[in-house]
């Protein structure tokens, strides 16, 4: 069985100048995250701008980070699309290329999320990880989901752990209130800024880990205002941090956009005592 523990890194993707996949860049990326004690990665999901992706490309995306992964990584291919037969057959293609198991969101998506993720379960070849809110945790009766990811509060982590069998692991991708969400019952977190502070977030995890929580809540207060402004700017801010703390960011896609110099200062300013 899975072990879901840790730090995941939802990995960003890098477009070169005429907006195509630049996958040595991707390789960059991952190969200096590999150098961390990172649980593993969550490949094409929103940080990564997954909506604007066509399905070759995200295919592409799980071979290349499957390649360069560390060994022992737990890899998550988020296979998330409008029609259950789409995602269907992205589970297969991750499932081909050798991952431990797919994400499923369905808040994003049209219809019932519950039917489209019950029925993503039953057809997936690999186990889910499936994105829930507070008041869905039936969905992870299912026998094919391995883990439930909250993107809430720590009121709704609590009321999933509650409603959740003992066997399906809870995952929290909160970063502002990701300590209270440990302590409510995740026992792991998907993080968009471990794209630009992998080792800083790793040091949350130790504190919260070692129960040293007034430590872990200093951390993350010192932080506050770079999870805000990533948050507030989208894509185009977290690619600006990753690009100043050495990683490859880049020009998020078309129609997105960069941001402009007065939001470049505020990610500058942000980032300031931030290890990498």
């Amino acid at each position: 069985m899975l072990k879901f523990r840790g730090i995941f890194c939802p990995l960003l993707t890098p477009f070169d100048h005429r907006g195509e996949l630049y996958l040595s860049k991707v390789r960059h990326n991952v190969e200096r995250l590999n150098q961390t004690t990172l649980a593993g990665y969550l490949v094409s999901g929103d940080a990564g701008e997954s909506p604007l992706l066509t399905f070759d490309e995200r295919v592409r995306l799980y071979g290349e980070v499957k390649g360069q992964a560390a060994e022992g990584r737990i890899l998550i291919a988020d296979v998330s699309a409008p029609s259950v037969h789409e995602t269907t057959l992205l589970a297969k293609e991750a499932a081909d290329a050798g991952y431990d198991c797919v994400f499923v969101g369905g808040s994003r998506l049209c219809g019932n999320p519950r039917v489209y993720l019950s029925t993503v379960a039953d057809r997936s070849p690999v186990p889910l990880v499936a994105g829930l809110t507070g008041d869905q945790g039936e969905i992870g009766a299912h026998p094919n989901v391995a883990a439930v990811c909250c993107a809430g509060s720590p009121d709704d982590v609590s009321k999933l752990r509650a409603a959740l069998p003992d066997r399906v692991q809870l995952l929290t991708s909160s970063e502002a209130e990701a300590v209270d969400c440990f302590q409510a019952g995740a026992t792991a977190a998907i993080l968009p800024l471990v794209n630009v502070a992998p080792f800083y977030l790793l040091s949350i995890e130790e504190a919260i880990r070692t129960r040293e929580i007034d430590a872990a809540k200093d951390l993350v207060t010192v932080a506050a205002d770079l999870i805000a402004a990533v948050a507030e700017l989208g894509p185009g801010g977290l690619k600006h941090a990753a690009d100043l703390q050495g990683y490859y960011g880049g020009r998020p896609r078309l129609p997105l956009e960069s941001i402009g110099p007065g939001a470049q200062q505020r990610i500058a300013k942000a980032l300031e005592g931030i290890a990498s």
